[in-house]
Formats: structure tokens, C-alpha cells, sequence
């Protein structure tokens, strides 16, 4: 027994001495790699050694195309690719997708890698199309259109960090996209512990990031889908227009229901404040548009004259008049004094009517999926809109005047220079579509509500997705608002209406 005891500890220390001894493989570095692909060293061999000893960089698309360039085959690109996408934390440039697609990547663990890392670019459709040729798969195709350069989150900027990118291209990565949350002193130590440098603590400071936005209340009442939304001018109400046929006033700051409007006998699908906030105008399917009294709740006045629903009302900055669109194919522009139709614009006009700030121009959407443009004064057209493959549900004009967004169910949103009617920018990565679009009262941002349940938020300047309020699939978000001061939003959702507040 002493002897198999002997024997046995022996083994062990024997074991133990030779698993010590044997050297740790270390990581191939950019230069050693480099190297000895411009040595000529077997692909294939030094493929197997990249796969067992890995790398200790972080991938680009730059590198990829320097070691290509040098004579790497794809045997040894894509074990490069399969290594630096396991070990990566940076978001993936347009280079690197492509490169590693035409080394042969699998196109499913290529959409993974972008889904969980993001991309640091916006793809074109030209783009997409090259890498479709090349042999993309349709699901990162998918990936890379929702996978839009989005603002650096808390978890992924820590992450960046934790996992060994040096602090330089942090800090460019922050500069470029900005951040979504706004960073406490105790995250900026946190940032430092994983090994931030003040460059990267100043960029963060420093940062561009999109407004917060704080849930206040859910807004219950209505007894079917909320149709359309407005805030007063003045701040004090919120109104929804819903298919239960009602009309609901809301103060605002307290959050709770002032008094519901009735009178219309079907659905209700757009309701306007005037600009002194003291009247309130809906139109409903039962072709009439109303004029309420905010404070007292009575409805001095109906408009009447549209043949068919009528989809959307829109007050003159001034508040002498009043635009109504319906699918009669017509714009009425109504004196509020008389109530009296002043002029009406045809040409097979849609769902949505908008005066422009400044009140000179009214937009239109029509049948044909167009968008137009009128002298308010005159009716005479001024520019035809083309470049949506389908219906045009809602327009908003930036606070300027110089831009016109338009929201469609070809699940776009278009930016179009009102000035010149050239489109500027399209938004893409709603997958059904688009009810409504709203500009923030600083021209800095849009929001928009799709059918496919989520509620997301714009950057004009870049195109980007920068929030997400909502993020699906349940429910539908037909309508949505800012008041004017940029303090609050509000969006229908199904029968309620969310209520937020806004934080810079």
C-alpha cells in the first residue's frame, strides 16, 4: 500500500511538473501576423496557429485588407475573421463586413456579430447591394439595416474598455456617436478603473447624447385605439382624438383627464389646437370637422363640406384659418371668423395636412403617394414631392420651415428641403408602417410610430437611431406629440396615451 501511495504522488508531481513547464502559446500581435504572411509562411498552417494561439488586437476591416493585399488567402482571413469576432468588443466597420464576407465568413455568424457589436457606419443601399452580390444572406442584410450606428450605451462603452481597446479609439468612437445616457461621477470612475485615460473622460463629459426621456404616467380612458394627439400651444392640455368617437382633454402637469368631448358619431382621426390654445378643432369619418371651447368644453361651431372622412385638421400660425384634408380628395382652408371654405385645393389629396411655421405654405399627402405643396393664400402649387413607394400617412414640418419629414407605409421616413423639394435623407429600420412623425421643438431630433409597435427617436443631422421609447412588437403607435417647449411627449398607444417627460 505504501508503495501504490508512493507511486502515485510521484505521478502526480510528475504531471504537475511537465502541465508547469509547458509555455503558454501568446497571442499573435498585428506585426508578427503581418509579418509572416509577407514571408510567405503555408496559409494554411498559419491559419491553424491563429485559430490555436489567437490574436491580441482588436480587428478592422483595414487591417483584414492589408493582410489580403500581402498576399493572405481566404483559409487565413477567415480564421483571422472567426478569431477577431470572438474576441472583439468594437463595433464593425464597413470594410471589415465586407472583407470577411468575401473570405468566406458565414453570413448567419457574421449577423450575430452584428446584432451583438453594432456597426460604426450607415449602409447604403449601394453598399447592401455589393454584399448581397458577394452572397449575404437576407438576415444580415436585416442585421446590418437595424444595426444603424447608434449612440455607445453604459454596459458597451464599459465594455470597450474592459475588454483592452486602447482609450484613443474609445474616445474617437465617442466623439463620432456620442453616448445615450447621461454619465455620473461614480460611472466616470468606473470608466477610469477599466482603464479610461482623461481623453476618454473629457469625450465622454463632452459628449453628444439625445434627450432622456422619463415616463410620467400611462394615460387611461378612451375605450378603443388612440387616433391622433395634440399638446396646446400654451402647455396647460393635452388632446386624443380616439375611435370611440371622443375627444379627450388632459392637464398636463397633473396628469389626468379634464373633460371628454362628444359629439362626433364615429371614429375620430385628428384633433389641432388653435394658436392661442383657446380653441380646439377634431375631424372625424362622419365628414365634419368641429371647433370646440378649450375652457368650457362646448362646440360653438361645425364645419362642413368634405364628402367623405375627413383625416386631418392644421391651424394658420396667425389662427385665421383652418386647413382640413379628406378622402374626398380635397383641402378645405376655412376663415375661422365665417366658417366659411376660403379655398379648396384638389389633386387627390391623402390623410395628412400641415401649414408650414411661417404659415405661407401648406403640405399635403395624396392617393398617388406624392406629397404637395401650396401658397396658402393663393392655392397655387408650388412642388410635387416623389420618392415614397407607398401611402403617406403623416408630415411635420421643422421648426424652421426649412425641412419637411414625411412618414410613410413603405416603413421610410423622408427629409425633404422645402426649398429646393430635393430629398435630403431617408430614415430606415422600422419593419412595418410608419403612423406619425414629429419634429422636436429644437429641429434637433424626429420621432416616430410605426405599426410595428415601437417608438423611436432621430437624429436629423446623422439619420441615426438614437432611442427607442418603444420597442415592440405588441401594440401600434398611431400618434405622437412635443409640447411646444420641449419639456413633454406624448404618444398613443393602442387605447392609452404615455406621457413623459423630457430631460437634456
Amino acid at each position: 500500500m505504501k508503495l501504490q501511495c508512493l507511486v502515485l504522488i510521484l505521478l502526480s508531481s510528475s504531471l504537475n511538473f511537465s502541465q508547469a513547464t509547458i509555455p503558454r502559446l501568446k497571442p499573435l500581435t498585428k506585426s508578427q501576423l503581418q509579418q509572416l504572411v509577407a514571408a510567405g509562411m503555408d496559409n494554411q498552417r498559419l491559419a491553424k496557429t491563429v485559430e490555436e494561439r489567437g490574436i491580441d488586437f482588436e480587428l478592422s476591416g483595414d487591417y483584414l485588407a492589408s493582410l489580403r493585399e500581402k498576399g493572405a488567402l481566404p483559409v487565413l482571413l477567415r480564421a483571422v475573421g472567426n478569431v477577431g469576432l470572438k474576441k472583439g468588443q468594437y463595433p464593425l466597420d464597413k470594410d471589415m463586413v465586407r472583407e470577411l464576407l468575401t473570405a468566406g465568413i458565414d453570413s448567419l455568424a457574421l449577423a450575430r456579430a452584428v446584432m451583438e457589436r453594432g456597426i460604426d457606419f450607415q449602409p447604403v443601399t449601394e453598399y447592401l447591394q455589393g454584399l448581397q452580390t458577394a452572397g449575404a444572406v437576407e438576415a444580415l442584410l436585416k442585421a446590418l439595416r437595424e444595426a444603424l450606428p447608434k449612440p455607445l450605451g453604459k454596459d458597451q462603452l464599459l465594455g470597450l474598455l474592459a475588454s483592452g481597446v486602447a482609450s484613443e479609439r474609445v474616445g474617437s468612437l465617442v466623439q463620432r456617436r456620442g453616448i445615450n445616457f447621461k454619465p455620473s461621477e461614480e460611472y466616470m470612475e468606473t470608466l477610469r478603473i477599466a482603464g479610461a485615460n482623461e481623453a476618454v473622460i473629457r469625450a465622454v463629459r463632452e459628449a453628444k447624447r439625445p434627450p432622456e426621456f422619463v415616463l410620467v404616467k400611462t394615460l387611461e380612458g378612451h375605450e378603443n385605439t388612440v387616433r391622433s394627439i395634440a399638446f396646446s400651444p400654451d402647455g396647460r392640455y393635452l388632446a386624443s382624438g380616439s375611435v370611440d368617437a371622443t375627444v379627450k382633454l388632459w392637464e398636463v402637469e397633473a396628469a389626468h383627464e379634464a373633460r371628454t368631448l362628444a359629439g362626433h358619431r364615429d371614429m375620430v382621426t385628428a384633433v389641432a389646437f388653435s394658436p392661442d390654445s383657446r380653441s380646439l378643432a377634431s375631424a372625424g369619418i362622419d365628414e365634419t370637422v368641429r371647433i370646440w371651447e378649450v375652457n368650457t368644453g362646448r362646440e360653438p361651431r361645425t364645419l362642413t363640406g368634405h364628402t367623405s372622412e375627413v383625416y386631418s385638421v392644421s391651424f394658420s400660425p396667425d389662427g385665421r384659418r383652418l386647413a382640413s384634408g379628406g378622402l374626398d380628395g380635397t383641402v378645405r382652408i376655412w376663415e375661422m371668423e365665417t366658417s366659411l371654405t376660403v379655398l379648396t385645393l384638389k389633386g387627390r389629396v391623402g390623410k395628412a395636412v400641415v401649414f408650414s411655421p411661417d404659415g405661407k405654405l401648406l403640405a399635403g399627402t395624396c392617393y398617388d403617394n406624392t406629397i404637395r405643396l401650396w401658397e396658402s393664400d393663393t392655392g397655387r402649387e408650388t412642388l410635387v414631392l416623389k420618392g415614397h413607394a407607398d401611402a403617406v400617412n403623416s408630415l411635420a414640418f421643422s421648426p424652421d420651415g426649412r425641412y419637411l419629414a414625411s412618414a410613410s407605409s413603405d416603413k421610410t421616413i423622408m427629409l425633404w428641403d422645402v426649398g429646393t423639394g430635393r430629398q435630403t435623407r431617408t430614415f430606415t429600420g422600422h419593419e412595418s408602417a410608419i403612423w406619425c412623425v414629429a419634429f422636436t421643438p429644437d429641429g434637433k431630433y424626429l420621432a416616430s410610430g410605426s405599426a410595428d409597435g415601437t417608438l423611436r427617436l432621430w437624429e436629423v443631422d446623422s439619420g441615426l437611431e438614437v432611442a427607442r421609447l418603444l420597442n415592440g412588437p405588441m401594440g401600434t403607435v398611431p400618434a405622437l406629440a412635443f409640447r411646444s417647449d420641449g419639456r413633454y411627449f406624448a404618444a398613443g398607444h393602442d387605447d392609452q396615451i404615455l406621457l413623459w417627460k423630457v430631460e437634456e
